[in-house]
């Protein structure tokens, strides 16, 4: 599902940037290596096989698993469209009311701040990795949350002459990826910080969670 849902989004996608879609991913059915090996012909990489090497990584027995005759390639065309109307669908304001909690999503910074002057103490949550950690591990309760994502202010990505302005709401997939092509143009000099920035992120979770957590949500949570 990690590795479909990637290609999906990039087709063109390198042998390595494919095997760093696997971050975070756990398998305990037959290891890393065959799913990897598997996944990397949809890069067009062809995997050499060197005589009395063709052991199969999951067996260990010989095998042909990992020889690949001719050249295969991921068809983005053969694949379900996204569904056009998403594509028009225009967000609106929410207001969800569970038996222990109360979610809204506002659109407008007004609101937000309207919202946080209501309740006080009520959570503001970007892409919620960090709730399930506080609810069972800390017992914290919360009978009101507020998601921000919707807000445009919250979701601007500036770039000055001084560096990069993030919104609180903009996830770390997109801030890595605003910096790694930062980093194709401007001098070294000034984008050490940006590379430093992006080797540590890459250690932060897997991709699932970078797609959705933001860098204000972490900072204020004191997470790694």
């Amino acid at each position: 599902m990690a590795l479909y849902s990637y290609l999906r989004g990039h087709p063109n996608a390198t042998a390595e940037e494919i095997e760093h879609c696997f971050d975070g991913n756990l398998c305990r059915c037959t290891g890393y290596r065959p799913i990897i090996d598997a996944a990397r012909v949809f890069a067009g990489v062809k995997e050499v096989v060197k005589e009395n090497e063709n052991i199969c990584p999951s067996t260990g027995k010989p095998c042909n698993c990992k020889i690949v005759e001719g050249e295969l390639k991921f068809q983005a065309g053969t694949e379900p469209i996204f569904p056009p109307f998403l594509k028009q669908y225009s967000p609106k304001s929410l207001k969800i009311v569970g038996e222990t909690c109360t979610w809204y999503r506002p659109l407008t910074l007004d609101s937000l701040l309207q919202l946080k002057k209501d309740f006080p103490s009520a959570k503001i949550v970007v892409g919620a990795t960090e709730l399930t950690v506080e609810r069972t591990v800390k017992g914290f309760k919360y009978p009101t949350f507020i998601s921000p994502i919707k807000i445009l202010e919250l979701q601007k990505i500036e770039v000055t002459d001084e560096g990069v302005r993030f919104g609180s709401s903009v996830n770390l997939t997109d801030v890595v990826a605003t910096l790694s092509e930062l980093i194709k143009t401007l001098p070294e000099w000034k984008t050490r910080s940006y590379v430093a920035l992006i080797e540590q992120l890459r250690l932060f979770a897997g991709h699932a969670v970078r797609n959705v957590a933001s860098l204000a949500g972490n900072i204020f949570t004191a997470s790694p």
